[in-house]
Formats: C-alpha cells, sequence, structure tokens
C-alpha cells in the first residue's frame, strides 16, 4: 500500500500538488477539454467528496436560472416524481433513479422478476408487450430496404440489424396467431423493446395521457416494492440531493435536454461548460476525468488523443533531451503546429529534437538538420537554410 510515486520526478511536491501537474500537461497537449467531457461523465462519492457534491448541486440550481434568463429553460425537461418525462426513456420513468446493480439496468429489466411482479400487479405486462409489438412492426417496416449498418439504427436502437430478422419472425407468427401464441420467451423479447423508447424522441405515439397514468402509478408501487424487498438497488431521483450512482452531467442537468429544440445540445452544453467555469469547478471536473478508463492500451482514445497522451507523458518526466519522433503524425498541420509552439515555449532552456513532417514547423528550432536517403545534407539555421537553391527550401516548396 505503499506509494510509490516519485513526485518530485514529476515536478511535484507531493500528492497534494501532483493533480495541478497532470492538468497542466493536458493544457500543453491539448488534451484538457477531452479529459473535462470524461470528468463530467464520471461519477464522485459524495461521502468522499462533499466539497463537490454540494458544488454540482449548487449548479444544477444555477444551469436552471441560468437557461432561464435566457429564454431556454424549456431546453431542459427536469424529473418531477409526479410527472412522466416524454423526453426520458420508459425505463428511466419507471425506476426514477439511477440503477446500481445491472439487473435493473434498462436492457435486463424485461427479465427481472421484481419488475415483472409489479407490471403484472398493476396489469401493465400485455400493454407492454403490445407496444413492443409495435415497435417490433414499425421497425421491421423502416428497416426492410435498408443495409445493415444504416444510420436509422443507431437512431431507433430497439433493435439491431442483426436481430431484425428474429423480429420480423415474431411479428409475422403476431399477426397470423396473436401475441398470445407465442411463446414465454418471445413475449420477453417484445416486452424489452418499450423500455428504450421515449416518447419524444421516437414519436410512434404509444404513450398517451391515460399510458402515462398507469406508468406513474407503477413507479410508486415499484418503488415501494423496492425499498422493501431489495434497498440501495436504485438510486432515486431528488432534487435537492446529490445521485451518487449518476454521472455529473445528469446531476446537473437533474432532467433530460429536449429533443427537437434547434441547437439545444450546444446551447446547454455552452451554458454547463461557462457556469461550471464561472464556479471554479472546471478543475473539480476535470480532476475526475482523471479517474476515466481508457482500457487496455487505451483502447477507449482515438488514436489522436493517444499520440497527446504519449506526449504529455514523456514531457511530465522533464526529460534533460525530449526527443519526439513521429508523435504528431496523426494529428492535423494545424494541431501539429499548436503543440510544437506549446512544447517547445514550455521547455525554454532544455533540448528538443523533433523529426518534423512539415519542413515550415522548422522555424521553432535553433538548428534544423536536413536528410535525404538517411544521410545529412544539410544543417544549419531555419533563415539560412530556407535561402533559394537549398535542399531546405525545396522542401518548403513542395509543402
Amino acid at each position: 500500500d505503499a506509494d510509490w510515486v516519485d513526485y518530485e520526478a514529476a515536478g511535484a511536491k507531493g500528492p497534494e500538488d501532483i493533480t495541478e501537474r497532470l492538468i497542466e500537461m493536458l493544457r500543453i497537449v491539448e488534451l484538457e477539454e477531452d479529459v473535462y467531457r470524461f470528468g463530467l461523465t464520471g461519477t464522485i462519492d459524495p461521502d468522499v467528496r462533499p466539497e463537490a457534491a454540494q458544488a454540482i448541486l449548487e449548479a444544477r440550481e444555477a444551469l436552471l436560472s441560468r437557461l432561464a434568463a435566457d429564454g431556454s429553460e424549456d431546453l431542459v425537461v427536469r424529473f418531477n416524481e409526479n410527472d412522466y418525462n416524454g423526453n426520458a426513456t420508459l425505463a428511466e420513468n419507471l425506476l426514477f433513479g439511477t440503477p446500481t446493480r445491472s439487473e435493473y439496468k434498462s436492457e435486463n429489466l424485461a427479465e427481472n422478476p421484481l419488475l415483472r411482479r409489479v407490471l403484472e400487479e398493476m396489469a401493465l405486462t400485455d400493454g407492454l408487450v403490445a407496444m413492443g409489438l409495435s415497435i417490433a412492426r414499425t421497425m421491421v417496416e423502416i428497416f426492410a430496404d435498408l443495409p445493415p449498418g444504416h444510420p436509422f439504427f443507431e437512431q431507433f436502437s430497439f433493435i439491431s440489424d442483426d436481430d431484425l430478422p428474429e423480429f420480423r419472425s415474431l411479428v409475422a407468427r403476431s399477426d397470423s396467431a396473436g401475441v398470445q401464441s407465442l411463446a414465454e420467451e418471445e413475449r420477453q423479447r417484445l416486452l424489452s423493446l418499450p423500455f428504450a423508447y421515449a416518447e419524444a424522441r421516437h414519436r410512434l405515439g404509444l404513450i398517451d395521457a391515460e399510458k402515462e397514468e398507469r406508468i406513474l402509478a407503477t413507479r410508486r408501487r415499484f418503488r415501494e416494492a423496492l425499498e422493501k424487498e431489495d434497498p440501495g438497488a436504485v438510486e432515486f431521483y431528488r432534487a435537492d440531493a446529490y445521485n451518487a450512482a449518476a454521472d455529473l452531467q445528469d446531476n446537473i442537468l437533474f432532467g433530460r435536454i429536449a429533443y427537437g429544440k434547434a441547437q439545444a445540445d450546444e446551447i446547454v452544453g455552452r451554458a454547463m461548460t461557462e457556469l461550471l467555469d464561472g464556479m471554479g469547478l472546471r478543475d473539480t471536473v476535470i480532476q475526475i476525468g482523471l479517474d476515466y478508463q481508457v482500457g487496455v492500451g487505451g483502447k477507449r482514445l482515438s488514436s489522436a488523443q493517444r499520440q497527446k497522451l504519449g506526449l504529455a507523458r514523456a514531457i511530465l518526466k522533464s526529460p534533460d533531451l525530449l526527443v519526439v519522433n513521429e508523435a504528431v503524425a496523426v494529428l492535423d498541420g494545424g494541431t501539429q503546429q499548436r503543440l510544437l509552439d506549446n512544447i517547445t515555449e514550455h521547455r525554454r532552456g532544455m533540448g528538443v529534437i523533433w523529426t518534423l513532417q512539415r519542413p515550415s514547423m522548422a522555424k521553432n528550432f535553433e538548428r534544423v538538420v536536413v536528410m535525404q536517403s538517411g544521410r545529412v545534407v544539410e544543417q544549419g539555421d531555419y533563415e539560412d537554410l530556407k535561402k533559394p537553391g537549398s535542399a531546405f527550401s525545396g522542401l518548403i516548396a513542395a509543402e
């Protein structure tokens, strides 16, 4: 359990200031915004970080006031225990909270024995199976002539292109012999579809006011059953409490961004970012983003993010001589130049050797070495080498 980190080698005094040093590296290699977004999708334990949790609750109310002041309050539909949220899925409306166990996630609800029992008690099972059949029929019709991988499969994420033949068969048998003729496993497959349905997003007209009331009544009964038989399985939404099972963004929104509103995501996202910056919470969000799981070998990161991370790791060690060989090759020209500017400025007074893809970037360096076929053909400063007739000037002209 000992702390094996060499903080001094990373330019820090100890664990109390290493995070500041890491954030500085992220800014140099332009990874700060990426990690900030990771942080918004991260979670915290409010018992461990009570100050952060309290600040997020304050941001929740401040965002509502900010949007209202801009006349954009309708861009976020807040959660209310007495209302059905048409911008949230049926599963989210039933649970009215964030599951802490896998068996209560949307994709597993059709197999959840406690929910199945409550649905039977509330006489809602057959209605949801019929709703699932309607969704399956519509999806079969929409996707009939579409190739695998078409964007509609993502927009209407009820059925994958691999599962489409199975549901086509289910619909055909239901139409010919009725839903009751289906086996229990097949009815369960249909039952699974409505949990991902959001009326405002999918607009199939499957949830009217009467069905909303029935779902709200089922929500209340399900919550009673959960609190008695499986407490802690779902962390319920409360307007005055931080939800430890939900991510930071969901805690701030405490609702869902309205579908169909022009530029709603951009407007709300910008307001949230400006608000968090104004409240001094940006570094807090980034710290949470530093806990993001990047996968084995960084597989959950893009190639550009992996290259930037490799650079940040090298710079953090403050070597006497930093050698950058093809380390920014996948990045666009503008990003390469900005990183070069940032890194050479940060390492002023220390050595940097950089193999460049673009000859014009050599102006950042005191000495330029030109190689052809593995041999040095010219070397000197940038201004001298770019004079007409040199090999270097030819490279610049060809750029």
